[in-house]
């Protein structure tokens, strides 16, 4: 799909797009005429005004070697035909005009399209990119559904392409406003005031302790999300409780975690940085190369906007095995676009789904991370020392095993002591920060646990054997008798293990 023979009115700063045209102009190459022919028409399409018609003509013309005035006759001349298109629509609306002057493509060819532009921008998996590109094209129709996911955009360090995906969403999705470091009264009003797709940078470091921010983004995942503020009437005398809608597309990116509440309510896209080595990758496309593909696609996902609509308020006829019931509210808007684009996307839609959201995704709730993590020490040292065993076994050795041999010597309770230590040490994990900004203790970790059954008691029991590099060591010989071993906290790890099963 050519970005220059689409007619649009890009509803962009006026004064901007005329510094653009100019540097566009001077770019051209000598006797290019299609270059050229394809700047006439983006200049026609675009908000500046006529009367800067001539002197972009000129500029061309100074470039080119072509003829400034049939330059300025074909932009006149291509202005008249959008806006007799506007007319003709019965509105002035320049995405209306746009798409009553353009031939429409296959929904799948402009799904093709989108996945081009966004792979070249981020480095990001197959299924993420067509995850993305499904939910940029449920923005021009997700008023037909009951609930619309978030789009969360997450990354483990800085530099990993999280604000270009974001611009390139805010130029491809349907009527999109950038939002960084909004308030939740703007945000709210914001909504209420039109239908539009937010986008949200930096979460991260204004979100999480904002918890009437978070409110609303959880309230509008659903159609009938609303919050009620308290108003004053319009002669000043009382106040009257008004329901603010806030049901919109959302996108949030951060560094990090997000909050739980928001990511599970949105299709979750992990960035990392692009290998130094992949000599295949191109520049990141330009603000200028940005409204020229916005120019290109955008009409054709407006030509679809009603057939989007349709499918999304049917819902998708094939859901993916392996999605929790929120997962399944969370794709069904984007299984039934791919499902109306046809050709290969109901395919990539239902892999994108069960890769994204399926039961091998990382638990977000504090909870489930802990559980996992208890098991990650509990079972570890456990595999470690049993696989070392094994290898001693195999090679025929006929000296006694110094370690434990097998799972049943291992001792049936661990010190809370050291389960503390292990979840301090792993830094990458929320432990140092979980107990309101300060590393967890053994009274919180306590609380946490109880409430699934699992609480502490005290006995005389070996400290787990990890050595100075954090590996699991053998059981050190001569050991002292367990009674003369202090007391100490431990944990049931029959317990742990019952955990576990029922919530991970």
């Amino acid at each position: 799909m050519s970005d220059t023979t689409v007619v649009a009115a890009v509803s962009d700063d006026p004064d901007a797009l005329y510094r653009g045209f100019r540097a566009r102009a001077a770019a051209l190459p000598v006797g290019s005429v299609g270059a050229a022919d394809a700047l006439t028409a983006d200049i026609a399409a675009s908000a500046v005004s006529e009367t800067t018609f001539k002197p972009l003509a000129a500029a061309i013309a100074k470039t080119t070697d072509l003829d400034k005035d049939a330059l300025y006759k074909r932009m006149t001349k291509a202005r008249g035909t959008y806006q007799a298109a506007a007319d003709d629509s019965g509105s002035g609306d320049g995405e209306t005009a746009l798409t009553a002057a353009v031939k429409p493509k296959p929904l799948a060819t402009a799904l093709d399209a989108i996945k081009l532009v966004v792979r070249r921008q981020v480095w990001c998996s197959d299924a993420a990119a067509d995850a993305i590109v499904l939910w940029i094209a449920g923005t021009y129709g997700y008023n037909a559904a009951d609930v619309f996911p978030r789009l969360a955009i997450t990354s483990e360090m800085r530099r990993c392409g999280k604000s270009t995906l974001l611009g390139t969403i805010a130029h491809l999705a349907f009527d999109s406003e950038m939002a960084d470091n909004i308030s939740p009264a703007a945000m709210f009003r914001m909504i209420a005031a039109k239908s539009m797709t937010l986008l949200i940078d930096e979460l991260d470091s204004f979100g999480k302790e904002d918890s009437g921010l978070r409110n609303i983004l959880n309230a509008g995942y659903a159609r009938n999300g609303a919050v009620k503020r308290v108003e004053p009437t319009p002669d000043g005398k009382s106040y009257v409780v008004t329901n603010f809608p806030c049901f919109a597309p959302v996108v949030i990116a951060g560094i990090g975690g997000l909050p739980d509440t928001v990511i599970d309510r949105s299709i979750v896209i992990r960035l990392q940085r692009a290998p130094r080595a992949d000599t295949s990758r191109q520049r990141h496309l330009r603000l200028r190369e940005l409204v020229r593909y916005r120019v290109a696609v955008v009409p054709h996902l407006l030509a679809h906007a009603d057939a989007i609509t349709a499918a999304i308020e049917t819902g998708a006829v094939n859901l993916p095995n392996g999605l929790n019931d929120r997962a399944l509210d969370n794709w069904d808007a984007l299984l039934a676009v791919a499902e109306l684009a046809a050709g290969m996307w109901p395919a990539r839609a239902m892999q994108a789904a069960a890769i994204l959201s399926g039961t091998t995704d990382e638990p977000h709730g504090l909870v489930e991370k802990l559980l996992q993590d208890i098991r990650e020490i509990v079972e570890a040292p456990r595999r470690h020392a049993l696989n070392q065993w094994r290898e001693w076994i195999a090679q025929g050795s006929k000296q006694p095993w110094p370690g434990r041999a097998t799972q049943q010597q291992w001792p049936a309770v661990i010190r809370t002591c050291d389960l503390m230590q292990r979840l301090l040490e792993m830094t990458h994990r929320p432990w140092q920060e979980a107990n309101r900004g300060r590393p967890i203790t053994e009274r919180w970790l306590a609380d946490r646990l109880r409430g699934l059954g699992v609480a502490p008691d005290r006995g005389r029991v070996l400290p787990w054997g990890f050595d100075v590099n954090g590996e699991p060591a053998p059981l050190a010989q001569g050991a002292p008798a367990r009674s003369k071993l202090p007391m100490a906290r431990t944990y049931a790890i029959a317990d742990l293990r019952a955990a576990w099963k029922r919530c991970l």
